[in-house]
């Protein structure tokens, strides 16, 4: 009888566990291939945009003015600084205002 038991017991514990694996979620992991944005701020000149890297910045610190877009990102590092007259290339990201960043 004390087999059964132990038996029993432990199909239990292998039911559980299986059981309770199989909702967990899985952790998402970014392959190192994975689409990276490199993000850019508008300074106070509102001629050169500064790379801050591939953190997106908080859009709260945008100040509303007549310029170009506040945050803008693209799929590859363009260098330290980009004009804003003249982009490299079509960003991948704006953001919704246009303004200068101060953070």
């Amino acid at each position: 009888m004390n087999n059964i038991k132990k038996i029993a017991l432990g199909l239990l514990v292998g039911a559980m566990a299986i059981g309770f694996s199989a909702f967990t979620n899985a952790t998402a992991k970014k392959s190192p291939g994975a689409f990276t944005i490199w993000y850019y701020t508008l300074g106070s000149d509102q001629q050169t945009y500064t790379r801050v890297g591939t953190s997106d910045p908080d859009e709260n610190n945008c100040v509303s003015a007549q310029s170009p877009k506040c945050v803008i990102g693209f799929s590859s590092d363009q260098g330290a600084h980009v004009n804003a007259n003249s982009l490299p290339a079509t960003p991948s990201y704006q953001s919704a205002t246009n303004g200068v960043y101060n953070p």
